[in-house]
Protein backbone atom coordinates (compact mmCIF):
# COMPACT_ATOMS: atom_id res chain seq x y z
CA UNK A 1 0.00 0.00 0.00
CA UNK A 2 1.70 3.31 -1.32
CA UNK A 3 2.09 5.73 1.82
CA UNK A 4 0.40 8.84 1.28
CA UNK A 5 2.01 11.13 3.91
CA UNK A 6 5.14 13.08 2.79
CA UNK A 7 6.86 12.43 6.07
CA UNK A 8 6.13 8.59 6.08
CA UNK A 9 7.19 8.72 2.39
CA UNK A 10 10.58 10.45 3.46
CA UNK A 11 11.40 8.56 6.52
CA UNK A 12 10.63 5.19 4.72
CA UNK A 13 13.68 5.89 1.64
CA UNK A 14 15.93 6.99 4.79
CA UNK A 15 14.86 3.11 6.24
CA UNK A 16 16.11 1.98 3.05
CA UNK A 17 19.39 4.05 3.05
CA UNK A 18 19.98 2.81 6.84
CA UNK A 19 21.24 -0.24 4.92
CA UNK A 20 23.32 1.51 2.35
CA UNK A 21 25.35 3.58 4.32
CA UNK A 22 25.81 0.87 7.35
CA UNK A 23 27.69 -1.24 4.31
CA UNK A 24 29.54 2.21 3.06
CA UNK A 25 30.84 1.90 6.90
CA UNK A 26 28.95 5.72 7.84
CA UNK A 27 26.19 5.22 10.59
CA UNK A 28 23.24 7.11 10.32
CA UNK A 29 22.31 9.25 13.68
CA UNK A 30 20.01 6.96 15.57
CA UNK A 31 17.08 9.89 16.49
CA UNK A 32 16.70 11.75 12.69
CA UNK A 33 13.92 13.78 11.54
CA UNK A 34 12.73 14.70 7.70
CA UNK A 35 9.97 16.85 6.89
CA UNK A 36 8.92 19.10 3.52
CA UNK A 37 9.16 22.77 4.14
CA UNK A 38 10.67 26.01 2.98
CA UNK A 39 8.76 27.03 -0.29
CA UNK A 40 10.80 29.77 -1.20
CA UNK A 41 14.26 28.44 -2.63
CA UNK A 42 16.77 30.63 -1.37
CA UNK A 43 19.91 31.21 -3.86
CA UNK A 44 23.53 29.51 -2.42
CA UNK A 45 25.29 31.48 -5.02
CA UNK A 46 25.23 32.81 -8.60
CA UNK A 47 24.48 29.05 -10.23
CA UNK A 48 22.70 27.32 -7.40
CA UNK A 49 20.31 26.87 -5.04
CA UNK A 50 19.60 25.55 -1.43
CA UNK A 51 17.28 22.09 -1.52
CA UNK A 52 17.73 20.88 2.12
CA UNK A 53 18.77 22.21 5.52
CA UNK A 54 20.23 19.86 7.98
CA UNK A 55 20.94 20.55 11.98
CA UNK A 56 22.99 18.10 13.95
CA UNK A 57 22.37 16.52 17.16
CA UNK A 58 24.21 19.24 19.19
CA UNK A 59 21.80 22.22 17.65
CA UNK A 60 18.53 20.01 18.77
CA UNK A 61 16.87 19.83 22.37
CA UNK A 62 16.59 16.78 22.40
CA UNK A 63 19.79 15.69 20.74
CA UNK A 64 18.26 14.53 17.21
CA UNK A 65 19.30 15.17 13.74
CA UNK A 66 16.75 17.47 11.62
CA UNK A 67 16.62 17.55 7.91
CA UNK A 68 14.54 19.85 5.81
CA UNK A 69 13.77 19.35 1.84
CA UNK A 70 12.56 22.15 -0.05
CA UNK A 71 9.20 22.40 -1.06
CA UNK A 72 9.84 23.24 -4.21
CA UNK A 73 11.32 19.47 -5.32
CA UNK A 74 8.49 17.70 -6.14
CA UNK A 75 10.39 15.01 -8.52
CA UNK A 76 10.44 11.27 -7.06
CA UNK A 77 13.96 10.75 -8.23
CA UNK A 78 15.28 13.96 -7.47
CA UNK A 79 13.67 14.17 -3.65
CA UNK A 80 15.69 10.45 -3.07
CA UNK A 81 18.50 12.23 -4.28
CA UNK A 82 18.40 15.04 -2.32
CA UNK A 83 17.78 13.25 1.09
CA UNK A 84 21.20 10.82 0.32
CA UNK A 85 22.91 14.05 -0.08
CA UNK A 86 21.81 15.21 2.96
CA UNK A 87 22.49 11.77 4.93
CA UNK A 88 25.85 12.32 3.50
CA UNK A 89 26.10 15.52 4.49
CA UNK A 90 24.98 14.46 8.52
CA UNK A 91 27.16 11.66 8.35
CA UNK A 92 30.81 13.67 7.40
CA UNK A 93 30.09 17.05 9.53
CA UNK A 94 32.98 18.54 10.68
CA UNK A 95 35.27 15.92 8.32
CA UNK A 96 37.23 16.39 4.97
CA UNK A 97 35.97 16.89 1.63
CA UNK A 98 37.14 14.04 0.71
CA UNK A 99 35.66 12.05 3.03
CA UNK A 100 32.57 13.56 1.27
CA UNK A 101 33.49 12.39 -1.92
CA UNK A 102 34.11 8.85 -0.77
CA UNK A 103 30.81 8.81 0.76
CA UNK A 104 29.10 10.46 -1.96
CA UNK A 105 30.08 7.64 -4.92
CA UNK A 106 29.89 4.52 -2.54
CA UNK A 107 26.16 5.53 -2.01
CA UNK A 108 25.35 6.56 -5.52
CA UNK A 109 26.08 10.07 -5.70
CA UNK A 110 27.38 12.26 -8.06
CA UNK A 111 28.37 15.86 -8.12
CA UNK A 112 28.32 18.65 -5.30
CA UNK A 113 26.37 19.08 -2.50
CA UNK A 114 24.33 22.23 -4.03
CA UNK A 115 23.89 20.53 -7.25
CA UNK A 116 23.17 16.70 -6.64
CA UNK A 117 23.36 13.94 -9.30
CA UNK A 118 22.00 10.03 -9.04
CA UNK A 119 24.34 7.57 -10.11
CA UNK A 120 22.75 4.35 -12.00
CA UNK A 121 23.27 2.15 -8.81
CA UNK A 122 21.10 5.06 -6.87
CA UNK A 123 18.27 5.27 -9.83
CA UNK A 124 17.89 1.60 -9.26
CA UNK A 125 17.06 1.52 -5.62
CA UNK A 126 14.82 4.33 -6.30
CA UNK A 127 12.83 2.93 -8.96
CA UNK A 128 12.44 -0.47 -6.57
CA UNK A 129 11.53 2.05 -3.54
CA UNK A 130 8.90 3.50 -5.97
CA UNK A 131 7.52 0.28 -7.00
CA UNK A 132 6.71 -0.27 -3.60
CA UNK A 133 5.83 3.50 -2.11
CA UNK A 134 4.63 5.05 -4.99
CA UNK A 135 5.69 8.52 -5.93
CA UNK A 136 6.46 11.31 -4.08
CA UNK A 137 3.00 12.93 -2.13
CA UNK A 138 3.70 16.16 -3.07
CA UNK A 139 3.41 19.14 -5.39
CA UNK A 140 5.66 21.88 -6.09
CA UNK A 141 5.54 25.10 -4.30
CA UNK A 142 6.95 27.99 -5.81
CA UNK A 143 7.00 32.20 -5.15
CA UNK A 144 6.94 33.24 -1.81
CA UNK A 145 3.44 32.72 0.57
CA UNK A 146 0.74 35.16 0.69
CA UNK A 147 1.25 38.45 2.40
CA UNK A 148 5.22 38.13 2.49
CA UNK A 149 7.44 40.86 1.97
CA UNK A 150 11.49 40.19 1.95
CA UNK A 151 13.26 42.21 3.97
CA UNK A 152 16.78 43.04 3.21
CA UNK A 153 19.40 42.40 5.13
CA UNK A 154 23.21 43.75 5.15
CA UNK A 155 25.82 40.70 5.33
CA UNK A 156 29.21 41.34 6.60
CA UNK A 157 32.48 38.60 6.13
CA UNK A 158 33.54 36.80 8.56
CA UNK A 159 37.22 35.46 8.58
CA UNK A 160 39.06 33.30 10.73
CA UNK A 161 42.23 34.25 11.26
CA UNK A 162 44.13 30.55 12.21
CA UNK A 163 42.72 28.34 9.09
CA UNK A 164 41.57 31.14 6.38
CA UNK A 165 37.66 30.02 6.10
CA UNK A 166 35.15 32.73 5.47
CA UNK A 167 31.51 33.31 5.73
CA UNK A 168 28.78 35.77 5.37
CA UNK A 169 26.43 36.56 8.09
CA UNK A 170 24.08 38.93 9.39
CA UNK A 171 24.88 41.95 11.96
CA UNK A 172 22.31 40.33 14.39
CA UNK A 173 24.17 36.99 14.29
CA UNK A 174 27.57 38.23 14.70
CA UNK A 175 26.13 40.97 17.65
CA UNK A 176 24.26 38.27 19.77
CA UNK A 177 26.76 34.99 19.87
CA UNK A 178 30.16 34.08 20.08
CA UNK A 179 30.86 32.70 16.11
CA UNK A 180 33.79 29.83 15.74
CA UNK A 181 34.81 27.98 12.95
CA UNK A 182 33.73 24.68 12.00
CA UNK A 183 36.97 23.91 10.51
CA UNK A 184 39.68 24.92 13.85
CA UNK A 185 37.34 26.03 16.48
CA UNK A 186 38.42 29.23 16.91
CA UNK A 187 36.54 32.58 17.14
CA UNK A 188 35.51 34.32 13.65
CA UNK A 189 36.35 37.73 13.45
CA UNK A 190 34.34 40.50 11.09
CA UNK A 191 37.32 41.33 8.04
CA UNK A 192 38.45 44.48 8.44
CA UNK A 193 37.20 45.62 5.04
CA UNK A 194 33.53 45.09 6.65
CA UNK A 195 34.54 46.51 10.24
CA UNK A 196 33.90 50.34 9.57
CA UNK A 197 30.36 49.32 7.28
CA UNK A 198 28.86 46.79 10.82
CA UNK A 199 29.41 50.03 12.88
CA UNK A 200 27.20 52.23 11.10
CA UNK A 201 23.84 52.26 11.79
CA UNK A 202 21.47 50.30 8.80
CA UNK A 203 19.44 53.08 6.84
CA UNK A 204 15.70 53.06 6.77
CA UNK A 205 14.65 51.85 3.68
CA UNK A 206 11.29 53.02 1.64
CA UNK A 207 9.17 56.04 0.47
CA UNK A 208 8.53 58.44 3.37
CA UNK A 209 4.99 58.70 4.31
CA UNK A 210 3.23 62.04 3.67
CA UNK A 211 0.36 63.67 6.00
CA UNK A 212 -0.69 66.91 3.66
CA UNK A 213 3.02 68.64 3.00
CA UNK A 214 4.36 66.93 6.26
CA UNK A 215 6.94 64.23 5.58
CA UNK A 216 6.80 61.36 8.57
CA UNK A 217 10.15 59.71 7.69
CA UNK A 218 13.06 61.32 8.59
CA UNK A 219 16.41 60.60 7.22
CA UNK A 220 19.19 58.32 9.00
Amino acid sequence: MPVINRESWLTAWIAVLRGVFAAAGAELPGRLRICCGGAVKRRVNARHWQLYGCWVTRNAADESCEILISASLDDSVEVCTVVATALVAVCTAGETNERYRCLAQTVGLAGGLSRPRPTELLKSRVHEFLREHGPYPHTAIAGPPQGYRPQPARRFRMVCGTCGVTAEMTARWIRSASLKCEECDRRLIVDPRDAARLAQPPRKRGRPRKHGSLSLAGRM
